[in-house]
């Protein structure tokens, strides 16, 4: 493919207000390869929690967590051993510096194991209030002393526990204070929400369970008329709250596509604000939906790392979803968490024990001067000629740079055009030209203060 390049201006650029990206430098986590970041618990701007997944596709059950004490600087890894064979978390919460949760499940076996540490993860020891048949989904605690875990149903209603002493004893919240479950319903890992004393969790079933007293009674809230056709089979994920009333979360039904909606009366009621298939450069697929407390204006970040549909990267909306913001569209990242708004961490997947693992968010106030890097052109487009999709991606990292991307005909009308006010990462977009018509078209991308001019055949 023939590349021309229409123009290469002055290279230094010089910014003030605000730099914010991800630190191209991911920090290591000391887990071994292909070890994937599952849910991060950051406690404060030093303390922070992750546990990990098998990320190889090789499917092993692992138990894995790390701690970092000094804000990523040092990572300790570990792995809950006390753990069955072939059992793995369904959920992994921190709480302090010493203090950690984690409940686990088996595909293969029934009943559940709950455990806690005391001593930041040296040691562990089992608080497992449920039954043989139960299914453990979630646990939290909302001081050092009271908490909550909830279950699947079992004995016609969900099994949900709470605790006054620290997890030492559990009672089990009576059937009454819980809606029952609809036929089939079941609760979903890592699908939970909190703010002070109100908890949500999501089912598979469109419903969101809410309480607002640490878990001792519940109401729920019905989504069915978001999802398409089949009414009630919508999963509930990626709970984002920013206060007792106000907050966001997805929605996935049978059609896979993500919709998130948005709640501002604390849960009763939730309406999408967008899906899918709605809005260029939204994630049909995500990997993590979070809120910055502390942002203003109030800010949610969403990430990406599912590669085989160009939903890799980050991006944030201040106006609660109607306009997003592109961190990065070439990285994969998976969930992120945040202490405030200068403090916040995405998980990644670790390439070596001493190698990535955790990305750490950068912002500055200095005046700062970025560069335009590409001077050699590494900026890559495919497959050409295509049929319904374009990839346009750039190999090198930039930092607050105009993105300027623009497909026109021959006779120069646009057709497609896409832009990023200051663009920060490893820039990567893909075209829909399904139903462009066939023939010869112009891609112009402009990063910084230069442009490259590239032919795309559609045939």
């Amino acid at each position: 493919m023939k590349k021309h390049l229409l123009g290469v201006l002055a290279m230094a650029l010089s910014l003030s207000s605000f730099a914010q990206y991800w630190d191209v430098v991911e920090q290591a986590t000391n887990l071994e390869a292909s070890r994937g970041i599952q849910t991060i618990s950051v406690v404060d701007t030093a303390i922070v929690w992750a546990d990990a997944y098998d990320g190889s596709g090789g499917g092993a059950k692992v138990t894995d967590f790390i701690v970092t004490l000094d804000g990523g600087l040092n990572w300790a890894q570990s792995t809950l051993t006390d753990v069955p064979l072939g059992w793995e978390f369904s959920h992994f919460a921190g709480f302090s510096d010493a203090m950690a949760w984690a409940t686990c499940f088996s595909a293969s076996a029934g009943g559940a194991h709950v455990y806690r540490t005391l001593d930041g993860g040296l040691t562990w020891e089992e608080k497992n209030p449920y039954s043989a048949a139960a299914f453990a989904n979630v646990v939290h605690f909302f001081n050092a002393l009271e908490g909550m875990t909830m279950g699947d149903p079992v004995g016609g209603y969900y099994e949900i526990y709470t605790t006054a002493d620290g997890g030492d004893t559990w009672a089990r919240v009576p059937q009454a204070n819980i809606p029952a479950p609809l036929a089939g319903e079941y609760g979903l890992t890592r699908s939970i929400g909190s703010y002070g004393d109100t908890i949500w969790f999501g089912t598979q079933k469109s419903r969101i369970f809410r309480s607002v007293d640490k878990g001792m009674n519940w109401t729920v809230s019905d989504l069915s008329s978001i999802v398409p056709v089949t009414g009630i089979a919508g999963t509930l994920s990626e709970f984002a709250m920013e206060s007792g009333m106000v907050g966001m979360c997805f929605i996935q039904g049978l059609d896979s596509v993500q919709r998130l909606v948005k709640t501002i009366d604390g849960g009763t009621t939730w309406t999408q604000v967008l899906s899918g298939t709605q809005k260029a450069g939204f994630m049909k697929w995500r990997s993590g939906l979070a809120h910055v407390p502390g942002s203003t204006p109030s800010r949610y970040f969403i990430t990406g790392a599912r590669t085989t549909f160009g939903d890799f990267g980050s991006l944030y909306s201040d106006d609660m979803g109607v306009t997003w913001v592109t961190v990065d569209s070439a990285v994969q990242h998976l969930g992120s968490a945040w202490a405030d708004s200068l403090h916040g961490w995405s998980g990644s997947f670790s390439q070596g024990p001493s190698t990535g693992g955790m990305f750490k968010w950068k912002d500055t106030t200095q005046v700062v001067s970025v560069y335009a890097p590409w001077t050699k052109g590494e900026v890559a487009g495919y497959p050409n000629p295509t049929h319904s999709v374009y990839t346009i991606s750039m190999d090198q990292f930039v930092k607050g740079a105009i993105i300027n991307l623009r497909l026109t005909d021959v006779t120069g009308k646009e057709v497609y055009g896409y832009e990023v006010p200051a663009f920060n990462g490893k820039f990567k977009h893909t075209i829909e030209m399904t139903n462009l018509n066939a023939g010869m078209y112009f891609l112009n991308l402009q990063v910084g203060n230069q442009m490259i001019t590239k032919k795309v055949m559609k045939n």
